[in-house]
């Protein structure tokens, strides 16, 4: 084995000062080979998480309410996945209400890092620094602005938002899945004309402008503002 890798290494350099060349290689080839385990992982299986509130005032019935918060890939059945959106953690001074230290976002998936991984040298264990819990990926929208609208009922108002002029690639960021909050409701600020290949399952791909909705629900009402 070691030999085949020192061949392998030799003949994709280019013969000169090879040896810094090889082992460049054969990191790269461990790398590789390690992303392809994870896109396997993956791909074999669709994260749903239940996610309860954690809010002693949620009950009906004496029974603790649970939010559901999915992602879902794309496929035939359902062509434009599920996506949900969700109110994050991102500061210490976020509380169980209210807004402050929290961002609005939609969730993209939902995984946890492997506790092995395959490399081309063999089964390594993962990095004991690397995070233990689920982990979820988030796609940004806008900041919200210190004040919600008036004149759409008190509704925070947000745009999705990108690094790139061409808006390819969005504002993102991976957060332990604690750090979900909860999920919302956002819906959109619509046009005068509205495109007609606007539909439920692919108006948050679509829309650009949307209005967080405080009044989805009594637990809504009472934690957005």
């Amino acid at each position: 084995l070691h030999i085949d890798f020192a061949k392998h290494g030799w003949r994709a350099s280019n013969q000169r000062d090879e040896f810094p060349q090889m082992i460049r290689w054969l990191s790269r080839q461990e790398k590789i080979a390690s992303f392809e385990t994870h896109q396997k992982q993956s791909q074999s299986r669709e994260k749903t998480i239940l996610k309860p509130f954690r809010s002693s005032h949620r009950v009906h019935d004496n029974e603790e309410e649970k939010d559901l918060v999915k992602a879902l890939p794309r496929s035939a059945k359902n062509p434009c996945g599920r996506f949900d959106t969700v109110i994050a953690i991102v500061k210490d001074e976020a509380e169980s209400t209210g807004v402050a230290g929290t961002r609005i976002g939609r969730v993209r998936v939902i995984f946890t890092l492997p506790k092995q991984l395959e490399t081309s040298l063999g089964r390594r264990p993962a990095p004991t620094n690397w995070p233990q819990g689920p982990l979820a990926y988030i796609e940004w929208y806008s900041k919200l602005d210190a004040i919600a609208e008036v004149k759409h009922g008190m509704m925070y108002r947000l745009k999705k938002v990108s690094t790139t002029t061409d808006q390819t690639r969005v504002q993102g960021a991976v957060l332990p899945l604690s750090n979900i909050r909860q999920s919302c409701m956002l819906f959109p600020v619509f046009p005068e004309d509205v495109p007609i290949q606007w539909t439920p399952a692919n108006v948050l791909d679509h829309a650009t402008s949307f209005l967080l909705n405080n009044w989805l629900s009594k637990y809504s009402y009472q934690t957005i503002w």
